[in-house]
């Protein structure tokens, strides 16, 4: 028995009931789509298909590589539609009481979203003239699906802003179990975004003297991989505390919005999170009484775009065949060399996707290559995605800027791979201090395991270099209470001896690392590496490794003895 018609009995066994449950909900969606993308894969080679293929290798720097790069890049389009639908949906719904008469349309969608690259991916997918693969059709069984909702009950589970990113992944787990896989998370523990975004607030005050920290208007912020945008709204609802901390007025409300429109960016390379981020600032900026007006052009600054590509001008960029296409890629290219970025920051992925080549300027790491002869290193593990991340952001930070903070998490193979001792000389020489949350624990070489939990405590003055326990951070944190125990269950962390929610062929080794760099334009430090766990410190040259070395924690006259932190 096919699973087509197993996914129809299934909806004529359900009937006409109410909704309440997102498990339900997330079923019929993925059944819809399931359906769509047999629709989209049985037309074959349509000549609107190609075109959107080639248009969007072209203006991401993609290349989708044989039947896997083929299968990802249809199910990624029809997932897109239909989970942009849903998200459409949550936004209509914050607008309309749940006892209204009037009934969403899928058709509203692509005007909700106020964006013009998607409203191509509507069109051109979803019109019959275009795509004569009846999407129409089922997409008409989606609204019917959502207009049986009780919404005052499914809202009891979710905050819409919530509803838009937590309802995706059992949506695209039942949609598609190996893409699901392919993808992993896309957002990161709210804990941590919110532990992260605060650090970079205490530093821009304290380490920039910008007393207004991410709320000043001269703070140009970058996630080069935003997912669902839970890092740029995490900044949002940082502006919007800082602003009425200040004695905020009625103009707090548009001083955000400014601020979303023109200098907090993301870069986010898959159509299906961009939607979301783009929903998730959409719905903040509404809530605050200054919504977008998609008729006046008002935009997020999030593009969907490569942040690997685009940094210096390339005259070889092929025409695209649509403006919007051609549109998103100016814009985003004006962001990378034109804005005076001053924070980048996020959670870089750490693996690609099966059929799917990307590409990146050339020589984009050589620098951290450069000089490892002198090692007696001739193999090295500097090509993964997130070094490449470091990376762009360095470079952009220390040697574009001048100054500003780079504040990623990542797993923890940089410390102390002797591969990466270019790396890591590199940081050190560039920025005035190196800040490494270090959560420990590596089952695979040495067999020690992190306890799940996070434990932040509040900073002790009397210290100027705090040292962690195996089990978390230590640093003073507003966002949450001292001497909280955060499960890491409940995060997602991949730390060895907790369950994650992280499939294993996305998950990152079992230790991660939050790692804050800040330049203020100062003289080069000198370079130095402290050894994990305050052991005494040494300074590494060409000619001498230790395996158990990493950065110090921070780089000033005095150099310091330091263990990770």
């Amino acid at each position: 028995m096919g699973d087509e018609f197993v996914d129809f009995l299934k909806r004529a066994l359900r009937g006409d009931a109410p909704l309440s449950d997102p498990a339900d909900l997330a079923w019929f969606l993925a059944a819809y789509a399931r359906t769509g993308l047999k629709r989209v894969e049985e037309v074959g080679d349509m000549q609107t298909l190609a075109t959107l293929r080639s248009a969007l290798e072209e203006a991401l720097g993609l290349r989708f590589d044989d039947e896997d790069g083929e299968h990802f890049f249809r199910s990624a389009l029809v997932q897109t539609l239909f989970y942009g639908v849903f998200a459409a949906w949550v936004f209509w719904s914050e607008h309309q009481p749940a006892q209204s008469s009037q009934r969403f349309t899928w058709r509203q969608a692509q005007w909700t979203l106020s964006v013009p690259m998607v409203r191509v991916l509507f069109q051109q997918l979803a019109t019959p003239a275009n795509l004569p693969a009846g999407l129409d059709e089922v997409l008409d069984w989606t609204d019917d699906v959502l207009a049986r909702v009780d919404r005052d009950l499914f809202f009891r589970r979710f905050e819409a802003a919530e509803a838009v990113q937590y309802f995706y992944e059992p949506f695209l787990q039942a949609y598609d179990p190996q893409l699901r896989r392919e993808l992993g998370v896309w957002y990161t523990p709210p804990e941590v975004v919110h532990y992260m975004v605060d650090r970079i607030d205490r530093a821009l005050r304290s380490e920039l003297s910008l007393p207004l920290g991410l709320a000043d208007p001269l703070v140009h912020v970058l996630d080069p991989c935003t997912g669902t945008g839970s890092y740029l709204t995490a900044v949002i609802d940082r502006v919007v505390a800082t602003l009425t901390e200040q004695g905020g007025n009625g103009l707090v409300a548009a001083e955000v919005k400014q601020a979303a429109l023109s200098r907090i960016h993301g870069f986010e390379l898959l159509p299906a999170p961009f939607v979301i981020a783009h929903l998730k600032i959409g719905i903040a900026l509404a809530r605050l009484g200054v919504p977008l007006d998609a008729a006046a052009g008002e935009r997020a600054s999030v593009y969907l775009t490569n942040a690997l590509t685009g940094w210096v001008d390339d005259d070889t960029r092929l025409t695209l065949p649509f403006p919007e296409f051609v549109s998103e890629r100016d814009a985003a290219d004006a962001v990378k060399r034109d804005e005076p970025i001053l924070v980048v920051l996020g959670n870089p992925p750490y693996n690609g996707f099966a059929g799917v080549s990307g590409r990146e300027e050339g020589g984009l790491v050589e620098p951290y290559k450069a000089g490892l002869a002198a090692w007696d290193i001739t193999k090295n593990k500097l090509d993964d995605l997130y070094i490449r991340f470091f990376r762009v952001a360095e470079r952009r930070v220390a040697e574009q800027t001048g100054k500003g903070i780079i504040c990623f998490v990542s797993n923890s193979s940089w410390l102390g791979d002797p591969s990466a001792v270019i790396m890591r000389e590199r940081l050190l020489t560039e920025f005035d201090s190196v800040t490494v949350d270090h959560l420990n624990g590596d089952s695979r070489e040495t067999g020690k395991k992190t306890p799940p939990a996070i434990r932040i405590h509040p900073s002790s003055p009397r210290r100027s270099t705090r040292q962690a326990s195996p089990a978390g951070w230590r640093s003073a944190c507003s966002c949450v209470p001292p001497n909280t125990r955060i499960p890491l269950r409940a995060c997602g962390i991949g730390i060895s001896g907790a369950r994650t929610s992280e499939p294993s062929s996305r998950r990152p080794p079992p230790t991660r690392t939050l790692a804050l760099a800040t330049s203020r334009c100062h003289p080069r430090r000198p370079i130095g590496f402290g050894c994990c766990g305050g052991h005494p410190a040494r300074v590494m040259r060409p000619g001498r490794r230790s395996r158990s070395c990493v950065p110090w924690i921070r780089c000033s006259d005095s150099m310091r003895t330091a263990g990770s932190r």
